[in-house]
């Protein structure tokens, strides 16, 4: 598995972060619903980096699945 990670920034000052772009390349034949759903749990319940990010940070994640 890879992860690309990209983010947008404010064009002023402060140049804070406004988005992060998690995008996740899945290689050896799993299911795209697992994926999914690993994905949400990490998103919801386990990643405590997810929680301790600013809440107006708006996280998008994405999956591809290669065999």
């Amino acid at each position: 598995m890879t992860v690309r990670l990209g983010a947008q920034r404010a064009a002023t000052e402060p140049r804070r972060v406004l988005t992060v772009d998690l995008k996740f390349t899945v290689q050896g034949g799993a299911a795209a619903d697992k994926v999914d759903r690993a994905i949400a749990l990490s998103r919801e319940k386990y990643c405590s980096v997810w929680h301790s990010l600013s809440q107006d940070i708006d996280l998008v994640t994405s999956f591809e699945l290669r065999p």
